[in-house]
């Protein structure tokens, strides 16, 4: 790969994990790598293989097109609560999916626009 290539993509890489307030560590954990590894990536040192890049694209709402040839530094769209969702749920095993799958439909089937009676209020 280019070496150019490679100093872009690994300030992609650092500048969003900054942009979400995570250390190397936290970062290097949920795409199950190195926190020495993840800092040679960022300083362009190392590629990433394209299973990490495809994770930490898919946990971070990136395309990876953006993230190798576009300005995801310069995006407008801000941090949202989804990329937060999407991101607390990295690295969950089958079973915590479905606790929160489980938790999730509770919540819909009880939620206000969905409950069956009426909730009085006093006056």
């Amino acid at each position: 790969m280019d070496l150019g290539l490679k100093k872009d993509i690994g300030e992609k890489i650092r500048y969003e994990r900054k942009y979400r307030n995570l250390s190397l560590d936290e970062c290097a954990k949920i795409l199950g790598i190195t926190a020495s590894f993840l800092g040679l990536v960022e300083r362009g040192d190392r590629c990433l293989s394209l299973d990490k890049l495809i994770k930490f694209c898919s946990v971070f709402g990136l395309s990876v097109d953006s993230l190798i040839y576009g300005d995801s530094m310069f995006r407008e769209d801000p941090f949202t609560l989804k990329d937060d969702i999407v991101y607390q749920l990295a690295g969950m095993t089958e079973k915590d999916y479905n606790i929160i799958l489980g938790l999730i439909k509770s919540y819909k089937a009880t939620s206000e626009n969905n409950f069956p009676y009426k909730v009085r209020t006093k006056r």
